[in-house]
This record gives C-alpha cells, sequence and structure tokens, in this order.
C-alpha cells in the first residue's frame, strides 16, 4: 500500500519495498499533465523518471545477472506492466565502474528483447515519446528499438550512428527524422517525440539535435494488431542490430516538453557516474 509521506508539486510514496517520486507542473498529479513524471526505487531497480502516460519502463535493474532465453526484463512502470522478453542471452554489465545500475548489451539478430503485440502502443491520432539511455553507437546505423513489420510499416524505429547521428522512424518510409550531429561514445541521454501529423523531435543529452531531414508524420500513428516491438535489434528483420549497450529505456503516450526533458537528464545522469548507488537497502 502507498503512504504518502509530503504533498504538493512532489509527492513522495512509501512502499514496503522501496519509495515512488511523483513531480508534476499543474498543481496536483493531474493525468493531463504531460510534463507529470513518476520514478520508482526499489531493493534491486530504478526506473528512471517515466514521464506522463508512461507504458512501459524496462531495463532497470542492478542485478548482473545475464538474461537468458525465455526470461523475462519487468517493465517497473506498475500499470500497463508490459515487460519485454528475451530471444537468446541478453548481457548485463554495470554502468559505470562500482555503479549499481545496469547496462544491457550483447545485442544480435539472435539475441534480443521484444513484446508481441499489445494496445498501449497504438498511439493513434496522439502521440508517443521513447526514451533510452545508451552508449558505444557504431560507425554505422545499428537499431535500438523498432514496432512495426516493414520500414514502409511501423509506429517507430530508432538507430544509432556515431558519424550521421540519430535516425528516428515514425511512418512510412519517408516519414522520417534523421539529425545531423555526431554521437559520443559515453553513456548519452536520448529522447524521440512525434505527434500525429507533425515533424518528429530528437533529443541529446537534454538538446534538441538539429536535422539532416526531419518530415511530417502520418496523421494517424501507425499500427497493426501483429506488430512486435523489439529492443536491441530492428523486429522486421535481423540486420544491424545494436552494438553497444542500452539502459533505462522507456515509451510514454504523452511528448514532454524540452524542460522537462533537460530535467530528466540532470537527474539521471548521476546514476551512469562511478560507484553509483540507486537502490533501497535495510530493513526499516
Amino acid at each position: 500500500r502507498h503512504q504518502p509521506r509530503s504533498r504538493g508539486l512532489g509527492d513522495v510514496y512509501k512502499r514496503q519495498d522501496g519509495l515512488t517520486l511523483n513531480r508534476c507542473v499543474l498543481p496536483g498529479f493531474r493525468s493531463k499533465d504531460r510534463d507529470r513524471r513518476t520514478a520508482i526505487i526499489r531493493y534491486n531497480s530504478i526506473s528512471g523518471w517515466m514521464a506522463g502516460d508512461c507504458r512501459m519502463a524496462c531495463l532497470a535493474s542492478t542485478d548482473s545477472t545475464d538474461l537468458t532465453n525465455g526470461q523475462t526484463d519487468p517493465s517497473r512502470e506498475t500499470h500497463y506492466a508490459n515487460s519485454l522478453t528475451v530471444t537468446g542471452t541478453v548481457t548485463k554489465t554495470a554502468v559505470a565502474t562500482g555503479a549499481e545500475l545496469m547496462g544491457y548489451s550483447g545485442w544480435s539478430s539472435s539475441n534480443y528483447l521484444s513484446k508481441s503485440y499489445d494496445g498501449d502502443f497504438s498511439f493513434g491520432e496522439t502521440q508517443f515519446t521513447v526514451m533510452f539511455w545508451a552508449k558505444d553507437p557504431s560507425d554505422d546505423a545499428t537499431y535500438i528499438t523498432s514496432r512495426g513489420d516493414a520500414d514502409g510499416t511501423e509506429t517507430w524505429r530508432i538507430a544509432l550512428d556515431r558519424n550521421r547521428g540519430v535516425y528516428f522512424d515514425y511512418g512510412n518510409g519517408s516519414q522520417y527524422a534523421q539529425t545531423s550531429n555526431t554521437l559520443r561514445n559515453e553513456w548519452a541521454f536520448y529522447v524521440c517525440t512525434v505527434h500525429a501529423g507533425e515533424r518528429g523531435h530528437v533529443y541529446v543529452n537534454g538538446n534538441e539535435q538539429s536535422y539532416q531531414t526531419r518530415n511530417y508524420a502520418p496523421d494517424t500513428l501507425m499500427n497493426d494488431t501483429d506488430w512486435t516491438l523489439t529492443v536491441g535489434r530492428q523486429a522486421h528483420t535481423t540486420s544491424s542490430p545494436y552494438v553497444g549497450s542500452i539502459a533505462l529505456f522507456r515509451v510514454s503516450a504523452d511528448v514532454p516538453s524540452q524542460e522537462i526533458i533537460r530535467k530528466i537528464y540532470d537527474d539521471e545522469k548521476q546514476l551512469f557516474l562511478p560507484t553509483a548507488k540507486c537502490t533501497l537497502t535495510g530493513t526499516q
């Protein structure tokens, strides 16, 4: 049972096995406040900030045990509970020396995470946000995540390319954004947002990127009832799996403001420092 510990623009709830933090911009924790955010800290995980109507918050463990075929990586978002299932083996390694948070790696055509069709990721005429931390992008485009069955039919597909930047596809073959900024090797915070019928936005470490291409999304964001969501490789092909590490992967049905994206980055970057602790332990 959640027990409120404080009230106002920031609420803290004590759980039997952890702590829930709530932050909002509008008075009260209102569902129409797209900038509201929640974080759940437990003895073995930390969700990171879950912005707005969050539908998934995975890759958030502090347990260093690798994941093997058929196991699940649970969502730390507790309402929708959209967990990911392992195909093959996914490796977990601390994000920095002595840090508690794990980065997930070892991606390949046969080692990845996925979730079969779920209507929670059918956003229709609204909007969505995909955010995650990643490091060690390749000199060529390799794919962090996708949802769909082909290049021309997908809700999203996101790749990182050290030389060219972030590729964010949100529709058919021409409905995408390609940034023009080079990427660094160290851990960085990536956010991709789009409203139906509008241009997509890409942020790295809280800063919106410049674009080589930035086209309009479809008026109705694409969906079909057999589409799979994948992390670590593309959903519709085995080519170009991601080569580096990923952590704190989240999907939301809201689009937070750039101010909130920057605040999330400023808070979460502390988790990627050497010896950073991020769990609650003890008997009190």
